[in-house]
This record gives C-alpha cells, sequence and structure tokens, in this order.
C-alpha cells in the first residue's frame, strides 16, 4: 500500500509502481520493507508506509542498479516516484 492510499490522497497508477517496488524488495531480501515497530497494529504499518526509509543496508551484496531501481519505485512523494509510461 503507497503512502497515498494510506493517507486516503488522490491516486494514480503511481501507486502500481511503488507496489513493484516493495515486491522486489521482499524478493532480494525476504521481508516486507515496512512493518509495525511499535506493536500498533495496521496504523504502525501505516505510520512506517509514510514515515521510514527501507533498511537498504541488508542489500548488501545487490548491485547498485537494482537498490537504485527500488528507491525509486519506493519515493515517497507520488510526484517523484517513477512512471509506467
Amino acid at each position: 500500500m503507497s503512502p497515498e492510499l494510506c493517507r486516503e490522497d488522490d491516486y494514480d497508477m503511481k501507486v502500481d509502481v511503488w507496489a513493484v517496488g516493495v515486491i522486489a524488495y521482499v524478493l532480494l531480501t525476504g521481508r516486507p520493507p515496512f512493518f509495525d515497530k511499535r506493536g500498533d497494529g495496521k496504523a504502525g504499518i501505516y505510520s512506517s508506509i509514510c514515515h521510514d526509509e527501507p533498511d537498504f543496508s541488508i542489500l548488501s551484496g545487490t548491485s547498485e542498479d537494482a537498490i537504485s531501481f527500488i528507491k525509486s519505485c519506493l519515493t515517497k512523494q507520488s510526484d517523484e516516484r517513477h512512471t509506467t509510461d
């Protein structure tokens, strides 16, 4: 779920780009990039999505291109996120 969906803002196809970034992160690390760190359940996950950065240090040994791709997909500001065009 992208930050704009968590905030219930208007959204466009860039939510799909976010989803690709999440999937790529999970495929490379075996864990989600955002999770409830405070024990708040769904609200904690939403907060993590909107405010936290994924731990890219666990991607050591992964190509810089792959890391750059995931970072570009997981850009919190949708107007700065890559497009599918």
